[in-house]
């Protein structure tokens, strides 16, 4: 290791328990920047993104309609016309109030009140879909523009960060924009302090545990603080100026992390975040403010972190982030505390310590190490762009969750060292060594984690009213046409804006290039599949394959057109007295009587009571005829019905299909498997389109930064150099 001088720092608190013994050596691994500067863009456009005047009257009722044009210009070969829509945040617990700590005394301040307003739109041209998102502040637009190719990404930030850089006129602009950049000079450094030959005696399998665990989702609370310094120097004291572009931040990582599926079960994990505290410190006076006094000049992350611990409140959320413009020493951008596995063998005895889920330390009470602090300035006076602080906060809650930083078999990825020569999507995507680091924790420390509530259009898993989940706008702009992302007024339903008329995740009746699929030769009509209850105004109505809605559920036209509801078959209820020697088949069963009867079977009973049986099956309320189809008779029989005095004769057709043949179960798509229709699991299928992606142009991503991760045993911490 070249050029360092670290020095251990004293330690905070010594422990008086002589079973924790420190056998692990500790490591520095540091990193310098010489090129801070390839950080910024370079070539920027001022522009203005205020909405006239006119329209502000009626934005918030427009938005609320999802019908609100607004246009925006990052350069003049882009120019967009988008319908913006309101965006509901999920990261927001429902009884959200934000402290204000006054020098005076502290208030409440319902979020309600704020209004801050979160929006994201679509815009459609000949290339495909271009994707804004942001919010809207002071009657203006900051955000993102994610353009169809979804290589060029436009980044609107506020102005008032780049007026000490250039003589810029801001009576006539309140933004500038910026595209990411591509190069091979532009690299990401980060710093960490980690243990060498860490062991696992605890590492048995924890596959079914860590299922079982997660199988509802987990939200990790936050408490979130802004420090007087982010208010003051980066938002002009705008208290909802700097609410908004934290949460905007938040937002993204949530989505994040609900996406990734850590244990690679082949199904997103569903872990979030919500915000259940946040203050702001509006004054540095205040009795409240624990942290040290904001200067100019750069001071080491650590002491940052370590005031920060300090707040009593930690204790009552999962972690706690702190945001200031304070500048730190080594131009790092974050600090965290990383957790740790238990330890236990011959040399070392190690609780878990730091991250989630952490509280006070066994050594100093008052202090609680589920905290990380990110800053938004430089010591040059920069300030951090948009595009670099919201990977900044990614990368550290992935430090708090057990993450360290990725090896060289994990390159590009979220935890990685090094950030690729280009911008690409898994840089905010877990690698395959920080996912099993991420499980380890969440089994060793993540009891304060909660369940998560209702359904996330976003986290890649399909739940109740979705008919799809293509995850983050990024999943969805490079893997998925089909499924509408998160934000659009159809979030999580078929694009049919593209025309596409199903997605592959609703089954067996939707191609890989999102069209209906001709199943006729296996006797499944696929036409209208997609159909669900309850009937949107008719009592009755089609649902699914060869099925009719009874109130919320859709059953089987074989029960229906008797009245009954249809139940699932099973071997000794499918299989009739007649057949009990032949080859395993599904069959239709229905609930009568109070059993669940095959419908061949119930229509056999029917009419041995009833002479009558033609008319009595006409007069029944929702009585239908399956199609008469020479295609279907090989899954299945037709059997005729007549009066036994005459007067006319029904025709009823029964599916009846082998092992590994196609069956419905509740008008959906099965596979027989022993007399059973078995269903496939709901989950996120990507389609097989891939559209081509080029760019004539570069994008100007920030890159070169680090941020200091610590990973503490105990409570000691290490003086980076």
């Amino acid at each position: 290791m070249t050029d360092t001088n670290c020095n251990s720092m004293s330690i905070l608190s010594i422990s008086l328990f002589t079973f924790f013994i420190l056998g692990n050596r500790i490591v520095e691994a540091c990193f310098r920047i010489n090129q801070i500067d390839d950080i910024f863009p370079k070539n920027y456009i001022p522009l203005s993104t205020k909405i006239p005047a006119k329209d502000v009257l009626s934005m918030e009722e427009r938005l609320r309609n999802h019908t609100f044009v607004f246009e925006v210009c990052p350069e003049e070969s882009v120019c967009l016309k988008v319908p913006l829509g309101l965006r509901k945040l999920s990261i927001l617990d429902q009884n959200l109030d934000i402290d204000i700590h006054t020098k005076e005394r502290s208030k409440k301040l319902q979020l309600d009140k704020l209004k801050p307003i979160f929006v994201e739109g679509y815009h459609r041209d000949g290339n495909g879909e271009n994707h804004v998102i942001g919010y809207i502040e002071n009657n203006c637009f900051y955000g993102q523009v994610i353009m169809s190719d979804s290589i060029r990404v436009y980044y609107i930030e506020d102005i008032r960060a780049y007026r000490e850089r250039d003589n810029i006129d801001m009576s006539r602009y309140n933004a500038v924009a910026y595209k990411r950049k591509r190069s091979t000079d532009i690299v990401k450094r980060f710093a960490d302090v980690w243990l060498e030959d860490e062991s696992d005696p605890f590492n048995f399998n924890p596959d079914y545990l860590y299922r079982e665990f997660i199988k509802n989702g987990k939200v990790c609370t936050l408490f979130v603080l802004i420090d007087n310094s982010f208010l003051k120097i980066l938002h002009d004291n705008d208290v909802k100026s700097a609410v908004t572009s934290i949460l905007k931040d938040i937002d993204q990582v949530d989505s994040i992390f609900r996406s990734t599926d850590f244990n690679n079960d082949g199904v997103p994990d569903n872990i979030g975040f919500r915000v259940k505290y946040m203050a702001v410190l509006e004054s540095e006076s205040s009795p409240e403010n624990i942290i040290p006094q904001y200067v100019s000049s750069p001071i080491a992350g650590q002491e940052y972190l370590v005031k920060f611990t300090g707040y009593e409140i930690l204790k009552e959320v999962c972690l706690g982030v702190a945001f200031t413009a304070q500048p730190f020493h080594n131009n790092t951008l974050g600090v965290s505390y990383t957790a740790l596995s238990p330890v236990l063998d011959e040399d070392v005895f190690r609780l878990p310590v730091g991250g989630l889920c952490d509280r006070s330390t066994l050594t100093d009470p008052t202090a609680h190490l589920n905290a990380l602090v990110i800053s938004s300035k430089l010591p040059n006076g920069k300030t951090v762009p948009a595009s670099v602080s919201c990977l900044s906060l990614a990368h550290e809650l992935g430090h708090s969750f057990g993450a360290l930083h990725d090896t060289q078999n994990c390159v590009g990825f979220l935890m990685g060292s090094h950030t690729p020569e280009k911008e690409e999507r898994q840089n905010y995507r877990f690698s395959e060594c920080s996912k099993p680091q991420v499980v380890q924790t969440i089994l060793n420390q993540g009891y304060c984690l909660e369940d998560s509530e209702g359904a996330f259009c976003g986290n890649g898993i399909i739940e109740e009213g979705e008919v799809c989940d293509c995850g983050t706008w990024r999943d969805c702009a490079e893997l998925d046409d089909c499924c509408l992302p998160r934000g659009e007024k159809y979030a999580c339903q078929v694009n049919w804006m593209k025309e596409y008329q199903c997605h592959p995740s609703q089954g067996s009746c939707c191609t890989q290039r999102c069209i209906y699929k001709d199943l006729m030769q296996y006797g499944v009509n696929c036409k209208n599949f997609e159909r669900s209850c309850p009937c949107p105004t008719e009592e009755r109505c089609s649902c699914g394959v060869d099925s009719e809605c009874i109130g919320d559920t859709c059953h089987s036209l074989e029960c229906t057109r008797l009245n009954l509801e249809e139940c699932k078959c099973t071997y000794d209820n499918n299989m009739p007295e007649a057949d009990s020697n032949s080859v395993e088949k599904c069959r239709t069963c229905c609930m009568f009587e109070g059993s669940c009867v095959s419908s061949s079977s119930i229509v056999d009973t029917i009419s041995s009571r009833n002479e009558d049986i033609h008319t009595y099956l006409k007069q029944k309320y929702s009585f239908k005829k399956f199609p008469r189809n020479v295609k279907i008779k090989k899954f299945g029989y037709y059997k005729e019905f007549c009066n036994k005095t005459g007067g006319g004769c029904t025709l009823l057709f029964f599916r009846e299909v082998k092992d590994e043949e196609f069956c419905i179960l509740f008008g959906k798509i099965g596979t027989c498997r022993k007399s059973e229709c078995d269903l496939p699991s709901i989950r996120q299928v990507f389609p097989d389109i891939i559209e081509s992606r080029t760019s004539s142009a570069s994008t100007n991503l920030a890159g070169k930064y680090f941020i200091v991760s610590l990973l503490l045993t105990l409570h000691i911490a290490c003086k980076i150099c």
